[in-house]
Parts: structure tokens; sequence; C-alpha cells
């Protein structure tokens, strides 16, 4: 059969227009069906949800809605961790339990350290900052305070974020630490020569019982040389500790034990720790690591002595380097 060429072409066109249209019919079909099922799906999303908003919100609402912000170490120099077990009746249990154990003191709450450790709260000549922390809203501090700084340079910028600061001396020098609990340090006992170490040690003789919320042992005691108090022999530093740094617990002030500068090669921290009569209530690291794979080593290291771990002091650096060109930026990390 033969078909004039205008036929055929009148006769294409309306099929390409009826297979168009049917096209057209079964898309939008398609995208109905779809629409259709996504509405489902998100009402039953939205039932389960509220399920569990009801479920677990409520209950947890009033833990959540108003976290008190205290003191502790920062993540530019400063940071803290917990440790497992127990140590003498002053205690607290490990981090993953953080809220069971805490030490009081007449300054009260929680202390630096991760998890819920002591805090001073109502101090007369220092203040701890508190902040009220809406669920969900992220806060400028992390909770429970744990943000400090050594050295207090950076204090007139830095100070609202913070919760505790050190100068590695035994009174506070700087006028930007507002109500910053302040850590009174015990630098040495005298007997280095160098770094004002007699001074230093002449002046925390001075600080009257309890002035201050934290009161810390010496500055690496295992290691003598630039910027250590090392030298002292364990029986020198469980004396001084006992006479002049022990009786600021008894008027409420928490105890940070002596740091070392050894890390997880340290061999002085533990003997000093069953030694003493009176316990610290945080054990005091440094830690100078060029990757953080290092870090966990170290802190695992202190974590077997049993008690709450506060960061002192810590540096992207390698160690086995001599110069000060190992010091590396965080930010390579």
């Amino acid at each position: 059969m033969k078909f004039a060429p205008s036929r055929c072409l009148s006769s294409g066109f309306v099929l390409l227009l009826i297979a168009l249209n049917l096209s057209c019919i079964a898309e939008a079909e398609a995208k109905k069906k779809c629409e259709s099922e996504l509405a489902v799906h998100n009402n039953h999303k939205s039932h389960r949800y509220h399920k569990h908003h009801h479920k677990h919100g409520h209950k947890s609402q009033g833990r959540h809605h108003h976290a008190t912000v205290s003191s502790t170490s920062s993540s530019s120099s400063w940071a803290s961790a917990g440790a497992g077990g127990a140590q003498s009746g002053s205690q607290s249990s490990s981090s993953s339990n953080a809220d069971s154990g805490s030490v009081q003191n007449t300054h009260g709450g929680p202390a630096p350290g991760a998890g819920d450790n002591p805090t001073p709260k109502g101090q007369q000549n220092q203040g701890t900052p508190t902040q009220a922390i809406s669920h969900g809203t992220p806060s400028k501090s992390p909770k429970g305070g744990k943000a400090g700084v050594a050295g207090g340079e950076s204090l007139k910028w830095t100070a609202e974020v913070l919760g505790w600061w050190h100068n590695w001396g035994p009174v506070p020098d700087n006028d930007h630490a507002g109500n910053i609990a302040f850590m009174s340090t015990c630098w040495g006992i005298g007997q280095t020569g160098g770094n004002h170490d007699a001074e230093r040690f002449e002046k925390f003789k001075k600080v009257p019982h309890g002035k201050y919320p934290y009161v810390a042992g010496y500055n690496e005691m295992d290691f003598q040389g630039h910027a250590s108090s090392g030298g002292m022999s364990l029986d020198a530093a469980v004396h001084v500790w006992e006479q002049y740094i022990a009786p600021h617990k008894a008027k409420g002030s928490i105890l940070v034990s002596p740091s070392c500068a050894k890390q997880k090669d340290e061999d002085m921290c533990g003997k000093f720790l069953k030694q003493v009569k009176t316990k610290p209530d945080l054990v005091n690291l440094h830690i100078f690591q060029e990757h953080p794979d290092g870090v966990k080593p170290v802190i695992d290291h202190y974590r077997a002595y049993g008690y709450k771990m506060i960061i002192t002091e810590l540096a992207c650096i390698n160690v086995s380097r001599s110069s000060m060109a190992s010091i590396r930026p965080l930010s390579h990390l």
C-alpha cells in the first residue's frame, strides 16, 4: 500500500503528539504517586520523633537545660581527661561514670578534669563563672567550664570563654582575669637556683590557706632544666607538699599534683602519690607530642594511677629534638 508523503507526515505528527501526551500523563501520575508516598513517610517519621521526644526529651530536660560552667583546661594549650578507678576516700570514679562521686570543698562545684569533677563555688576572693546553656544551643565555653589557659597573655580576648587559668606562680598577675578561677602554683621548693625558684617559693608560703580554688604542686618535678623545677628528691617533694600545700585542702582548695616532664616515661608521680598522706584531687599532666596518636598513651599511663586528670600543658612538639624549631603549629594536625 502506498501513501502520499503529506498524509504520511500528518499521520506521523498525530502519533507523535499522542505519544508525548501519554508520556506527560504517565510522568504526572508517577510524580503524584511519589509525592503521596513521601507525605506518608514524613508523617510516619514525625510520629516516630514525637514518640521518641516524649520518651526521652522531657525526662532529661532538667539536666540539660541549665548546665553549670565551672573551671578547667583549654583546647589551645589545655585539656582535661577522666581517669578510671578511684584513689583514697576523696577521689571520684572514672569519666565514664562522671555522675558518681565528687570532691567537695568550701569553694564547691566540680573541679577541672573530665566528668563532673569538683569545682569551687562561693569563692570569697576568686569567682567561678556560671552560665546557663540552653538545650541544643551551642555554647562558647566547653560544658563544665573545662577551658583554661596557661600564662594569661590572651585573657584580654579569651576570658569570657574560660573557666580557669594559671601563670606557674603563687598569685595572679593579670587585670583581665575577671572572675576566672585562679590556680596557685608552688613552682618548686627553692633549690634550682634559677627561674626565680626561691622567690616563688617564698611568695607561695605567704598565700593564705584556701584563698584560691586550686593549688598545684611543683612544675615538672622529675626534670632539671630550663623551665623545670626538678632536682628535688622524692622525700623533699613529699615533705614540702605536706607542710605547705596540703593545708590549703583543709581550707577548701582543690589540690593538683605536681607535674612531670617525661610524660609516659616518668617514674616519680606514682611514688609521690603513694607517699603523700594528703592526696591530690587531680593528677597534673604535661603532654608534648608531634601527632595526636601520641597523646592517648600518655593519658593511659596516668590513668592507671586511678585519679581524675587535668592537662595543664599541651604542645605540638617533637621532644626528641633539642631545637625550638621543632615546635609546630596545631593547624598542621
